[in-house]
């Protein structure tokens, strides 16, 4: 499940960096003068996915480190869309909770056993 989360994290950060380079959505982002917000969560949101499909295609017992990386996604680019969409400021102050969470998934990782090497058989 948490691959197919990433996966589809891939899909729409993708899609999201796409719309708001072109059309409407683009003209609405930089008319609220949020280009950068909007470019810097799907960035984020892209980093993210790639790390989240790494760690479950081949590794186990990672699971609150990619569940913290969800929720940063959710929250850290979910209020950057929000905030270049809308021009509401007071999203602004939601998008650092996000990152406390994308922090708190690396600083999982860091301090977690290492996966084990798979051993040639002779």
């Amino acid at each position: 499940m948490l691959f197919r989360i990433g996966a589809f994290l891939g899909l729409t950060g993708v899609i999201l960096g796409a719309m708001g380079a072109h059309g409407a959505l683009h003209d609405l982002v930089v008319e609220n003068g949020r280009l950068d917000n909007w470019q810097t969560a799907v960035f984020y949101q892209l980093v993210h996915a790639v790390a989240i499909l790494a760690l479950t295609a081949n590794a186990t017992n990672r699971f609150w480190p990619v569940l913290c990386w969800i929720a940063g996604v959710f929250i850290f680019c979910g209020s950057l869309y929000l905030l270049a969409l809308t021009n509401v400021g007071w999203l602004g102050a939601i998008t650092p909770i996000g990152g406390v969470f994308m922090i708190l998934g690396w600083a999982w990782l860091l301090v977690a056993p290492s996966p084990k090497t798979p051993t040639k058989s002779a």
